[in-house]
């Protein structure tokens, strides 16, 4: 996982959902995800007890660090959880946030 994705869901996301939905990553349980043109929303499905469809918004400075994400999930913690970690990472890995930008 890159270090400005890591750095941001260890501030935004707490230590055992994160470690949760690192497991899910790893796990495959990222169904499928997409992130919008210009890198400000991911919306994603993840599989837990049920599949939970999410969102989260990407807030990025100018010189492309990402400053802060806020989810929403359809499971019941319902914000920045194990889910929305999960798609991150599975993001991440596959190289969606190489190159953005504020002005992307």
């Amino acid at each position: 996982m890159s270090p400005q994705i890591e750095d941001a869901l260890n501030r935004e996301i707490d230590a055992t959902s994160l470690s949760r939905g690192r497991r899910y990553a790893a796990q495959g349980n990222v169904r499928v995800w997409e992130l919008m043109p210009g890198g400000r929303i991911l919306t994603a499905d993840v599989d837990g007890r049920y599949t939970y469809g999410l969102q989260v918004a990407l807030t990025w400075t100018a010189a492309g660090t990402l400053q802060s994400l806020t989810g929403s999930c359809a499971c019941p913690v319902g914000h920045n959880c194990k889910h929305v970690a999960a798609a991150m990472i599975a993001a991440d890995e596959a190289g969606a946030f190489e190159g953005i930008t504020q002005s992307t």
